[in-house]
């Protein structure tokens, strides 16, 4: 090589290096000096207690502040943020732009002590490269080194990355832990739009990436809920394009992100070990008790959703019910109650009926990781409801019925709602076994009313139409009418057709508000105790008075007559607020529901549904609306 030569190679190494210093310069070394074009603080999420006191032991100021609803964080300025960057041992991954925000965000990773137990575990890129490739095999140390220092301290085992470009994949089961990006574990029609940002960064919104196809833990983005990916065990896939197939350019920050959300999924001792103890902190009774002398067993539940439960059921619930607890899951199936000494927990279960409600999105304010049908209360048993008027389950004797699963994958989401769950059976319990069919029965009824308050609160708050209440309400009374069906279908299969019809008469004696019985001819004749009914408007108690309930076994019919008084209302003297002078009721969506009882010889439920329907009422009915003629209840 000659002198030109060289002086030309020598200058276009210069050149080079100078480009890539500036490069560098460009995008890192504002966060030390700051620029006057740019915002002038930069933001930090995730930073834990500890790591914020050796920030404040070392005299670093810095602020809380937010970057949107729900996503706290500190700020510095970029002098501040190099010390602290130099105290914590932590380096840039990414630089988030302000994208007109008062800061840019930088996504950190912290240098970890080294783990000898890890020594003998790697981490690799599937496929194969030419030999004479080095800049590819940087590449690729650089990507399986983001990824190794994220995940194999919970992994703990030998790591494969899959650059799977939109490809499905089925899990592998051979023993180490598969990481396949942009991916799903089943092949789904379509695509999802993800947010315009997803854990602080930038997202392409102009092409779709996956959704969760249900197989697995869903990875949730916790502000927008969207599904980062998903972890069916020991394969995580992740749902967007964050690796170029060919070049391997990454979105190191977010794919980061991604993967220490996924940490706190893995090391779920961690996780249950944490939420145990804030159980304990916040219900000093349930800190304070042995746990050790009973065993909890699972039946038709295994791995990582029988540890969560076993775990949270052993600490919260054996302490007071005694004895050993079985976890049955029933997938959707009936359950006949057990009383052998032990506590049974079925899950998706009840003692009669079918799954046949929708899910709420949420429980408790708990997020519902996957929704399904869910079973309406049968009425056996003591009803265990959420905030928002959801029966969650029922427990009958010793055994804890269900309505869903709640539990589908283990994750930590649903932890956090089984806990909950099992703190509200934990208050319940005792009543529940002691429970006869009047307290069950007034519970129900008190439920009634009060979700019909709050219904209509609801709707008052948001301007719902009169229609969607009644749609409500229309939805309520088909929910209880499918329980009453499966309840009787289920007691006729336990008596011949000869002794039914005095099985019912002894039933509707012991009915609660129900003081007397008496065949005259065709008519069934119901004397109850003085009914109330709560408006929802006011909160006020009415009484609307003392009823013989006629049931026309002629023609399936069935009236009302108040033996108190009557009251002006929108047809002459009303009897009840949904009732005329001659006992005929404006029964809407239940006008079908009473012939159906009484052609089927179900008399008590009949009459259980007729009380029912005298303690409710609709106050945008025009004849519900003269509830307050009756008198108020002292």
């Amino acid at each position: 090589m000659n002198e030109f030569q060289q002086t030309l190679a020598l200058a276009g190494t210069g050149v080079f290096i100078i480009a890539g210093l500036l490069a560098f310069a460009q995008h890192y070394l504002h966060l030390f000096f700051g620029r006057p074009s740019t915002p002038a603080q930069v933001f930090v999420r995730w930073l834990t207690d500890e790591q914020k006191e050796k920030l404040r032991l070392a005299s670093i100021p810095y602020t809380q502040t937010s970057a949107g609803a729900g996503e706290d964080g500190i700020s510095f300025s970029p002098q501040s943020f190099a010390r602290a960057k130099r105290l914590l041992k932590a380096r840039v991954i990414e630089v988030f732009p302000s994208s007109g925000r008062a800061f840019e965000e930088a996504v950190l990773a912290f240098r970890q002590p080294r783990d000898p137990a890890l020594s003998g575990f790697k981490t690799e890129v599937a496929g194969s490269l030419k030999w004479y490739d080095l800049r590819g095999w940087l590449k690729r140390r650089k990507l399986a080194g983001l990824i190794e220092e994220a995940l194999m301290p919970s992994v703990r085992k030998d790591i494969v990355i899959h650059l799977q470009n939109g490809r499905a994949a089925n899990p592998a089961t051979d023993g180490k832990f598969h990481l396949y990006l942009f991916s799903t574990p089943q092949n789904l029609a379509g695509g999802v739009t993800p947010p315009g940002r997803l854990m602080g960064a930038p997202v392409n919104t102009s092409s779709t990436v996956f959704g969760a196809s249900g197989t697995g833990v869903p990875i949730i983005e916790p502000i927008s809920n969207f599904a980062l990916g998903e972890l069916v065990d020991n394969n995580l896939y992740v749902h967007l394009d964050l690796v170029a197939n060919r070049t391997l350019k990454t979105r190191s920050g977010l794919l980061l992100r991604i993967l220490q959300q996924v940490h706190g999924e893995l090391a779920a001792d961690k996780f249950l070990e944490d939420l145990i103890a804030s159980v304990k902190a916040e219900n000093q009774a349930v800190g304070n008790e042995n746990t050790g002398d009973f065993r909890v067993e699972g039946e038709g539940i295994t791995g990582r959703r029988l540890v969560v439960l076993s775990s949270l059921v052993r600490e919260i619930l054996t302490p007071v019910v005694n004895s050993n607890v079985i976890i049955r899951d029933c997938n959707g199936l009936n359950a006949t109650p057990v009383n052998d000494g032990n506590f049974r927990i079925f899950m998706h279960s009840s003692p009669i009926g079918a799954p046949c409600l929708t899910a709420p999105e949420q429980v408790w304010g708990h997020r519902m990781l996957k929704r399904e049908t869910a079973f309406a209360p049968s009425a056996h048993g003591m009803p265990l409801i959420d905030d928002n008027g959801f029966i969650v389950g029922e427990i009958v004797g010793r055994n804890l019925y269900l309505h869903m699963h709640y539990i589908h994958f283990g994750a930590k989401m649903e932890a956090a709602l089984a806990a909950k769950l099992l703190l509200e059976v934990r208050k319940e319990v005792q009543g529940a076994v002691d429970a006869d069919n009047n307290v069950i029965t007034r519970k129900v009824a008190d439920h009634y009313v009060q979700e019909c308050t709050r219904q209509f609160n609801a709707g008052k708050s948001k301007k719902v139409s009169a229609a969607d209440l009644n749609n409500a309400q229309a939805a309520f009374h088909e929910h209880l009418r499918g329980a009453l069906l499966e309840e009787f279908d289920m007691l006729r299969l336990h008596a011949a057709p000869a002794e039914e019809i005095g099985r019912e008469f002894d039933e509707l004696t012991q009915l609660a508000n129900v003081n007397g019985v008496r065949v005259d001819g065709n008519l069934i004749v119901v004397s109850t105790d003085v009914l109330y009914c709560v408006n929802p408007n006011t909160g006020l108690r009415h009484e609307i008075g003392a009823f013989d309930i006629h049931i026309d076994i002629s023609t399936n019919m069935i009236k009302w007559f108040n033996k108190t008084r009557k009251v002006p209302g929108g047809n002459g003297n009303m009897n009840a607020p949904h009732v005329d002078p001659n006992g005929n009721a404006c029964m809407g969506n239940t006008r079908d529901l009473f012939p159906q009882l009484i052609a089927k010889r179900e008399f008590a439920s009949a009459v259980q549904l007729g009380i029912a329907f005298v303690e409710s009422v609709n106050v945008a009915d025009n004849w519900g609306a003269y509830i307050t003629n009756w008198p108020v209840a002292r």
